[in-house]
């Protein structure tokens, strides 16, 4: 493959890559490391890295993560800072591999990384420098960003796994027209008339309807001109920027929530210190003592509501244990039996015949169903009917809610006979002071779904005409060893991870990746990329399609 094409491919997609031979002195060193630390590859040629950018209290750790790639230890992850040359510092994170030769030894170290100082984004590429077909393919394939190479007709010459999935191509894809899978296709083999990434909407084979971002540009395959298109998946980008901001409305709305709360703590002890000191009072009428009866009752539930309130608004980090499905839904349950009672509403609990295992924080867990129930309650009004059941559902029915994830799933449904919401006030459901139906303003739904999330699990909404209003509580069930006891956990990240001495291992991805998820709304790719999260974490698996919900009788 040619080099140039090669280098090409590094400055799309923009991504810091250097190489490493055995003595850790620099053999490549792509424009994004030059711009990051101010220093060209001619002036870092032959040279060791680690002792030309890196602190010395950092050094030795790179040396000895290279020693590990060496050793056939790849691919590790590696974390250190560079010393500009203007005297600056910058904070990378690092993909280590091992590139080998035809003896099947490793040659040298091929390392990808991202600049992590002031945010943490997926990297745009795992890259590498050099010209030879298999080390083109392991650069390629190793990128988050699409990569498609066509010759000059247009036929698809290499397509890495991301352009696989996003534009509908399989195997059988290798050597035919571009068009022939997506119809749309031509305008990715056109160069750009002004600078800047370009977008379109494509359908694929499939019928899937997908926003892409892409850069083209003209290059050589086998000698021959061609086309090499780098692009992204913008409604991936998108649906990000919606969670980041759906965390930042949250957090707004529980500041203005917790100052709010705060002012009225102490206001309500006062009403209430008057109407007790009232009631001691001797020679009240009967009718007097009755009205101050009743109004200490409710300055004391009014009491208990703001101190419920600014619990609920605090942020969701849980300290998880495993429990019993029944034992916590029965507790949850327990004070909306007279609440419901007391409001006319048919409350119809539906446990499940088994008994699954939940690693929960008990009192969030029961702060969150206890919201979705609260409403459910207040949409149903008097006469109104709410169900409330939960289960392990069958794996054909997992496999078709959460596609892909590979455990067993708790499901717990809150079904009222309230009115229907509007397709178009569904997504504002779980936002903050939402108010698209009774009971669901507040922060009471936005703070569930936090919890859920928080948890490995997600909640979800169904309202249609003629059929009850449910929302579902889908969470990882079964027995789970610790984080750092998983058979397939990340190597390096356990041994200095402070959930080891601090929590029970469990939901460690709302610990460690908490800072990300407030700033971002996404957890990190540290998460992403962990088997521990893959595997008790239901954020990596799209939900399909509930199911319809006929009314309660």
């Amino acid at each position: 493959m040619n080099a140039d094409l090669v280098a090409i491919l590094l400055d799309a997609v923009g991504t810091p890559v250097f190489v490493l031979d055995r003595e850790g002195r620099v053999v490549r060193f792509n424009r994004a490391c030059q711009e990051l630390s101010g220093y060209s590859l001619e002036e870092l040629r032959g040279t060791p890295l680690a002792d030309r950018l890196l602190p010395d209290d950092e050094a030795n750790g790179l040396r000895i993560a290279c020693e590990q790639v060496f050793a056939g230890r790849h691919p590790i992850h590696h974390e250190h800072s560079w010393n500009r040359r203007d005297g600056g510092r910058r904070r990378l994170a690092w993909r280590l591999h091992g590139l080998c030769d035809q003896g099947g030894a490793v040659a040298c170290v091929v390392a990808a990384g991202q600049d992590v100082t002031e945010e943490r984004e997926r990297a745009a590429a795992h890259g590498a420098l050099a010209a030879s077909e298999e080390l083109f393919r392991t650069v390629i394939e190793n990128l988050p960003s699409g990569v498609l190479l066509t010759d000059a007709q247009g036929r698809i010459v290499l397509a890495n796994g991301p352009a696989q999935e996003w534009l509908g191509l399989t195997p059988e894809a290798m050597g035919t027209r571009l068009e022939q899978w997506v119809p749309r296709g031509a305008e990715l083999l056109q160069p750009a008339r002004r600078p800047g990434r370009r977008q379109v909407e494509l359908q694929t084979g499939d019928g899937a309807r997908r926003w892409i971002g892409f850069d083209t540009v003209a290059g050589s395959v086998a000698g021959s001109d061609g086309w090499l298109v780098v692009f992204r998946d913008l409604g991936e980008i998108r649906r990000a920027d919606r969670r980041r901001r759906r965390v930042e409305r949250l957090a707004q709305a529980r500041g203005l929530a917790a100052g709010l709360g705060q002012e009225l703590q102490p206001l309500v002890g006062s009403i209430l210190a008057g109407i007790q000191f009232l009631e001691q009072e001797a020679g009240l009428a009967a009718g007097t003592r009755l009205v101050v009866s009743t109004l200490t009752q409710s300055a004391r539930k009014l009491t208990r509501t703001v101190q419920d309130y600014l619990e609920g608004v605090r942020s969701a980090v849980p300290a998880p244990r495993l429990l019993p499905l029944g034992k916590v839904m029965a507790e949850a349950m327990d004070p909306f039996v007279g609440l419901a009672t007391s409001r006319g509403v048919k409350l119809e609990i539906v446990p499940a015949d088994g008994d699954a295992l939940l690693a929960v924080d008990p009192a969030q867990f029961r702060r969150a169903v206890g919201a979705v129930v609260s409403q459910a309650i207040e949409a149903a009004g008097r006469d109104g009917r709410v169900r409330v059941e939960w289960n392990e559902p069958p794996a054909d029915l997992v496999r078709r809610r959460v596609p892909g994830f590979p455990g067993r799933v708790a499901s717990i449904r809150i079904a009222d006979s309230g009115p229907t919401i509007a397709e178009e006030d569904l997504r504002r459901v779980f936002r903050p002071f939402g108010n698209v139906r009774p009971g669901a303003g507040g922060l009471g739904l936005a703070a569930a779904r936090e919890i859920a999330e928080a948890h490995g699990g997600l909640l979800a909404v169904t309202s249609r005409p003629g059929e009850d209003t449910t929302f579902e509580l889908l969470l990882p069930s079964g027995e789970r060893p610790a984080c750092w006891q998983h058979e397939q956990r990340p190597e390096g990240l356990c041994g200095v991870c402070s959930l080891r001495t601090d929590g029970p291992g469990y939901c460690c991805w709302a610990v460690t990746g908490h800072k990300d998820r407030t700033e971002t709304g996404d957890w990190p790719e540290k998460c992403r990329d962990c088997n521990v999260f893959r595997r008790w974490n239901l954020a990596p698996w799209p939900p399909g399609p509930a199911p319809s919900i006929p009314p309660t009788a």
